[in-house]
């Protein structure tokens, strides 16, 4: 043995008690591209804001004056704005950049349009091999493309609920005795918001119901939906998830009193006006 060397064995060093796991991180906010978060100030305009079934935001009404935005939670972040003056429903198209103006004229035009897509539609439909041909036609029955207009009514299911605190009535849409979506109608006047704001949703509903009227048989019968009295503070919307189709829920969360900024009622600067026949040739 070499003269001085420790012939003991170095004792092994402490071993440090495990580090305690990182907390997890807060799950993300739900971004929605379509809702705006625009500051309130003093007036008798009014925000509507709903949440879907997770309680995520989902659409938002807002309703000052003779003008009201409505705004939808989805990937194309769009909305449309109401004017009661004019009588027309301008559709936002933020990834296009573009808008669309519609009112009773133009809702024409469509529907004229709409109706030659239908007869291109039936002319390929009868190159089809009989069992895809009938299966084709009820499809289309169900949804009033063929030939006449789809009976679509609403229907009271006689039970009650209470949304927010506000009350409302149960209803469903039946399309061709095919029971649709529910929704629950709230009475306006129980809303506590001020009648202007009611005149102006009574407006809107009004000539909501003659758009869909000069859309052709297509949509005709759609307008039976808009002549309900009232507004719908829960309502089952489709949506869709991936490749597939779904029912989700659409629930009011609040009303909350005030004016909207001005610019929300303004077409953004750098849009370019577009129209269906326009839309179509650039593949929708």
């Amino acid at each position: 043995l070499i003269s001085g060397q420790n012939t003991q064995q170095a004792s092994a060093p402490p071993v440090p008690p495990p580090a305690a796991a990182p907390a997890p991180a807060p799950a993300p906010t739900p971004t929605c591209p379509g809702i705006t978060t625009a500051a309130m100030t003093a007036g008798n305009g009014v925000r509507f804001s709903f949440v879907d079934e997770k309680g995520n935001p989902a659409s938002q009404f807002y309703v000052t004056g003779q003008k009201v935005r409505m705004e939808s939670c989805d990937t194309e972040g769009g909305g449309a704005i109401y004017d009661a003056a004019t009588h027309t429903l301008t559709v936002l198209m933020p990834k296009r950049h573009a808008y669309m103006v519609l009112n009773q004229q133009s809702a024409k035009q469509m529907g004229a349009q709409m109706q030659d897509a239908q007869k291109q539609m039936q002319a390929q439909m009868a190159n089809l091999p009989p069992d895809q041909r009938a299966m084709a036609e009820q499809m289309m029955a169900q949804r009033g493309l063929s030939g006449g207009p789809a009976k679509i009514e609403v229907k009271d299911l006689g039970s009650t609920a209470t949304v927010a605190g506000y009350p409302c009535r149960d209803m469903q849409t039946v399309s061709n005795g095919v029971p649709g979506l529910k929704m629950c109608v709230a009475a306006l006047d129980s809303l506590s918001i001020p009648s202007s704001d009611i005149a102006t949703l009574n407006t809107m509903r009004t000539d909501m119901t003659h758009m869909m009227a000069n859309l052709g048989p297509m949509a005709q019968a759609y307008s039976t939906v808009q002549t309900i009295q009232g507004f719908a503070i829960r309502r089952e919307v489709p949506r869709r998830e991936g490749y597939t189709m779904v029912t989700g829920t659409e629930t009011l969360k609040s009303i909350t009193r005030g004016n909207p900024p001005a610019d929300l009622f303004e077409i953004p600067t750098g849009y370019q006006k577009t129209n269906m026949q326009q839309m179509m040739k650039a593949g929708g």
